[in-house]
């Protein structure tokens, strides 16, 4: 439906339900992340804000986005990661800045320093 006729509405509200399931929405959201696709884009948030999951699988998935050559998606994981420290957000920084990237906001987009230490 979203990309047939536009309407994010019920993206909105399958991501809002996902989040009220919790971890047991875990295996969809990280399956369909996977994909890729712009939609994505409208998870992020769930994704990123799922406390029940490790941090480091939340960000696997966040980094599996990153890679996207969607820019609204790519952005909206740059403004989830003000969730995260900086020490575990620095490799889907590194992501989003990279060179391969494509030149967009969230490639350019400040950050801070010590985030993209590569050890």
């Amino acid at each position: 439906m979203y990309i047939r006729y536009g309407d994010a509405e019920p993206l909105v509200v399958g991501a809002g339900l996902l989040e009220d399931l919790g971890a047991e929405s875990w295996p969809v959201l990280a399956a369909f992340a996977r994909t890729g696709r712009p939609e994505c884009a409208y998870f992020v948030s769930t994704v990123a804000g799922l406390q029940d999951i490790d941090v480091k699988q939340r960000l696997e998935v966040l980094e599996i986005l990153a890679r996207s050559e969607d820019s609204e998606l790519r952005w909206r994981i740059y403004e989830s990661l003000g969730d995260f420290s900086p020490d575990e957000a620095g490799p889907v920084l590194r992501v989003l800045a990279g060179d391969e990237s494509p030149d967009d906001a969230a490639r350019s987009a400040p950050v801070e320093p010590h985030a993209l230490r590569f050890d």
